[in-house]
């Protein structure tokens, strides 16, 4: 059974090697995805005071996934 998703990620910055998106769910912008330099991998920093199920977290993770696909492919 696919669970219907609730969050939504909107490009907010592209510097043509690193990106930035918000993440937004039904209660507004939940968080950000972004580089993380000394990590080298895009990684998740959420807002103070949200709540997060363990299917918003799974799609966080393949989010992120699909998007360090992207960048090794180049």
């Amino acid at each position: 059974m696919k669970v219907k998703s609730f969050l939504r990620f909107d490009l907010e910055h592209d510097t043509g090697k690193t990106k930035k998106w918000s993440v937004h769910g039904g209660a507004g912008e939940l968080g950000s995805i972004s580089w993380y330099a000394s990590w080298r991998r895009y990684c998740f920093s959420p807002d103070g005071y949200t709540i997060w199920d363990r299917d918003c977290l799974t799609e966080i993770v393949a989010f992120i996934d699909v998007q360090m696909a992207e960048r090794n492919k180049k």
